[in-house]
């Protein structure tokens, strides 16, 4: 469910190259978060929120004003309820980020997608502009 929501929102903001890069964070995140769960919890709540922040950061969209937002009450809600250390949910957090920023260059080897042309990593004046596949 999760995976097709993180397609579902790049697809509405038009980085379907982008979407490839961002599904390959969110598996990763997963691996990650099952291997670490027996020795200790991060959130996975944390690490997937941060991970569309970041997506939407890396495509130079103001949306990721809202991302935030999310984070900030998933983190209030799972802190309340107790389901989480602050720690853990910053950890999955920051799990997020660096998971999400670094698909986007083992998207781009692997798939041969040009992320150069995203906002955020090339000087083009065209904000809308978009990675796409060779």
């Amino acid at each position: 469910m999760s995976f097709a929501a993180g397609f579902a929102v790049l697809w509405v903001f038009n980085a379907l190259a982008a979407a490839v890069a961002f599904s390959a964070s969110l598996a990763a995140g997963h691996v990650i978060a099952y291997a670490v769960t027996p020795y200790w919890m991060i959130s996975t709540h944390s690490m997937m929120s941060m991970q569309s922040l970041t997506a939407l950061f890396l495509l130079g969209r103001v949306e990721w004003v809202l991302a935030l937002v999310i984070f900030i009450v998933f983190g209030w809600a799972r802190l309340h309820l107790e389901a989480h250390t602050l720690m853990q949910y910053i950890m999955g957090g920051v799990v997020g980020v660096i998971l999400t920023w670094d698909c986007h260059g083992l998207g781009g080897r692997i798939l041969g997608i040009d992320f150069t042309s995203l906002p955020v990593f090339s000087s083009s004046p065209n904000p809308r502009s978009r990675a796409v596949l060779p």
